[in-house]
């Protein structure tokens, strides 16, 4: 044993006077692990942290691993300051520099990602982190770190190749050390913040999310101080990139508008497109999807341009979706493959099981539920292993709707009950409304109708809140009106179930208010947007008023005498919670009817036909025009009474020598219910329900139509929201 300590001593000397050192340093280097303490070599003799670089180190003994003492810091190349040094790291390699400062010093370790993601750090004496940095800007832009020095002595720098696959290098520069300036310490604290925000962004909670916003602002304020317009546009989009984390997208495109700019100023071809990208998912959750489109393509032909397969993956990912909610399914399927293999390309694990789910969408839109299941399985699995709360959330709330589809109910039920309870340990506010829509639509099937209205009260109510989020800070003041209205949109289905369900439960309790209930949650979904607008715009509380939904009393009592009824059109879509039954409100000085309604496929179809017909002398020319419009007006006539019948007949009895109030939705809204011929009265349709009592509506998106013989009587009061919508349909 005594022999081979010897010949190791003496290897261990031939060596160190290899690396130049001092024929009698080695006594004073501390002793690595497993050789016991007199054989004094090198500290982690053998790892070369800087792999590629035989100047950092010696290839390790037979036998022995290649690891560090716990409290020996590696052998590090020394990093001259003001000299640049480009380095192509392998696949999660770290680079390891040294560099010596005295106390109170101040340097910048100058980093400028070139094709590939790096994390920076610089250790102090005791192997502590001092610095720890991986900015927003993935694989392309600056990831500086900077150091006031706290003591005097050597210190590392540690640059760390972060992808599992992607290949590119990183440029380096140390500044020349010098005294530390006020601003200096901004800086230091700047980038601490970013740090901390990093790691509360990445667990993936709303809560989270929002206290990473607040650390992003600091920063973003502390960077406007210093005067650095990039690192204040890149902090300002990571404040972005958690309001939308937390559910706050309206609030999320005011401040990414603030971060475009500063990213323009700058001329950062590859910033302008980050946030583009950023814009582009917060307008496809508010439903904005021309405006989500413009973005991703926008962001996608800077990232092809720069050969960012990460960032394009992401990309074609945003764009399936905005293809999905415009119903392109195909074109949405191309755009997820395209996505699926860039991804999988690059080894981005979490990457990939996003775009799975994705997948599985637009499968079970083109009716491919076994192909769907599968894909959605697998992104599960994947999400479960990576503990992505907000995956499993969305890609169990998917195999719930494949199982509705099937009608798999029991299986349904039991995957919309785990998505809510992760969503509410996780404060989840979409997937809890996600859920609670399931859970809606399986109550209302299995005749559990009070249970079904809880539930999709609950969510109704999540949405609501999302959309008048932040009205009252200053980034609100520039987001675009129409974003409101968009996001109303997309979350149409909530208040059809709502109001389906309420319609059906009153059918079995004649008489306890519920159609006028149903008829007040139409109202206050179209009134949404009115009240949002005018809040928008500093509206006073009295025009907030005048604008805010009505019940039926205050209807009878403000809109309607007994010459002037009120009807209200609510059209049933046939999405995932097949909701398809359409309904009708007669609305009189002294209460209130329900009917049921055609499909609103059919009616639709109907009222195009109509529409195309009555406009037709506009598009024909030539010398048949006169014939053209001769049939035309004869083919109105029939298509005419026929959309009449289904619109009005339910009701015709009581419209004799009445004023109308109409209230449309969709494709009613471009028909003249003036022009469509009186109805024949006939007895209640199938399914119609007459009912007495409380309701409500603010009246909005009316039009006046008179159904009597001889002079109209004087009109009444109208709020002001109706005036201020159809202000062109009002009679003087």
């Amino acid at each position: 044993m005594v022999r081979h300590i010897a010949k190791l001593r003496s290897l261990a000397l031939i060596l160190l006077l290899a690396l130049g050192a001092a024929p009698g340093a080695q006594a004073s280097l501390p002793a690595c692990p497993g050789l016991g303490a007199q054989a004094s070599l090198p500290a982690c003799f053998g790892q070369s942290v800087l792999v590629g670089t035989p100047q950092a180190g010696m290839p390790a003994l037979p036998g022995q691993a290649a690891q560090s003492s716990p409290t020996q810091p590696p052998v590090c190349e020394t990093l001259p300051f003001g000299k640049t040094i480009d380095r192509e790291p392998s696949v999660r390699e770290k680079h390891c520099y040294s560099f010596t400062l005295e106390a109170g010093q101040f340097v910048q370790a100058l980093v400028e990602q070139r094709g590939i993601d790096v994390s920076v750090k610089v250790f102090g004496q005791d192997s502590k982190p001092l610095t720890s940095i991986d900015r927003l800007n993935s694989i392309h832009g600056p990831e500086n770190a900077s150091l006031i020095a706290p003591s005097s002595g050597v210190y590392r720098l540690q640059i760390e190749a972060l992808s599992d696959s992607v290949h590119g290098l990183y440029r380096v520069t140390l500044t020349e050390p010098r005294a530390a300036t006020p601003s200096d310490e901004k800086r230091v604290d700047a980038e601490k913040l970013i740090s901390e925000a990093e790691a509360l962004r990445v667990r993936n909670t709303a809560e989270t999310a929002r206290l990473a916003a607040g650390k992003y602002e600091k920063a973003r304020d502390l960077w406007s101080e210093v005067g650095d317009r990039y690192e204040e546009g890149l902090a300002l989009f990571g404040v972005g990139y958690c309001l939308r984390l937390s559910g706050a997208n309206q609030t999320a495109i005011a401040v990414y508008e603030r971060a475009l700019e500063l990213m323009r100023e700058t001329r950062d071809s590859f910033g302008i497109a980050l946030v583009q990208g950023g814009m582009g998912f917060s307008y496809y959750y508010l439903g904005a999807l021309d405006q989500a489109l413009e973005n991703f393509e926008q962001s996608l032909q800077t990232r092809q341009r720069m050969l960012d397969r990460v960032g394009a993956g992401r990309l074609h990912y945003g764009i399936g979706w905005v293809r999905i909610n415009r119903k392109e399914n195909q074109l949405a399927m191309e755009s997820f493959k395209e996505s699926l293999r860039l991804r999988q390309e690059v080894k981005d694990a979490r990457g990939v099981a996003s775009t799975r789910i994705g997948l599985g969408k637009a499968y079970f839109r083109l009716e491919r539920y076994d192909e769907a299941r599968t894909m959605l399985e697998e992104a599960l699995q994947a999400m479960r292993d990576s503990k992505d709360v907000g995956g499993q959330i969305e890609a169990i709330g998917y195999l719930g709707w494949i199982d509705i589809r099937l009608k798999e109910y029991a299986t349904a039920k039991k995957r919309f009950q785990e998505a809510l309870k992760l969503s509410l340990a996780h404060e989840n506010r979409n997937g809890e409304a996600g859920a609670r829509l399931g859970l809606a639509v399986l109550a209302r099937r299995a005749g559990e109708l009070r249970e079904a209205i809880d539930l999709i009260r609950r969510g109704v109510e999540i949405h609501e809140s999302s959309r008048v989020e932040g009205a009252d800070s200053p980034q609100m003041k520039s987001v675009n009106d129409s974003l409101r209205i968009d996001y109303f949109a997309q979350v149409q289905e909530f208040y059809e179930v709502y109001v389906d369900v309420l319609m059906r439960l009153d059918a079995l309790e004649s008489g306890a208010g519920h159609a006028s209930e149903a008829l007040y949650v139409s109202e206050r979904a179209r009134a949404r947007n009115l009240l949002d607008l005018l809040a928008s715009k500093g509206a006073s509380d009295a025009e907030l008023g005048a604008a805010r939904p009505l019940r039926a009393n205050e209807i009878q009592r403000r809109l309607l005498d007994e010459n002037t009824v009120l009807l209200e059109y609510a059209l049933g879509t046939a999405g995932a919670a097949e909701t398809d039954r359409s309904y009708l409100w007669l609305v009189t000085s002294t209460g209130v009817e329900s009917h049921l309604l055609p499909k609103r496929a059919e009616i639709e179809a109907a009222a195009q036909r109509v529409y195309e017909l009555l406009t037709a002398r506009n598009r024909v020319s030539g010398p048949r025009r006169r014939e053209l419009i001769a049939r035309s007006d004869t083919e109105f006539q029939v298509e005419a009474r026929k959309l009449s019948r289904m619109l009005l007949s339910p009701v015709a009895a009581k419209l004799a020598g009445k004023r109308l109030l109409i209230a449309p939705q969709g494709a009613l809204q471009f028909v003249p219910f003036a022009a469509l011929p009186s109805p024949e009265p006939e007895g209640r349709g199938d399914g119609a329900t007459g009912r007495q009592g409380e309701g409500g509506t603010e009246g909005q998106k009316h039009r006046g139509t008179d159904y009597r013989s001889g002079a109209p009587s004087p009109r009444p009061h109208v709020p002001q929201s109706l005036r201020f919508l159809h202000s062109a349909d009002r009679r003087s």
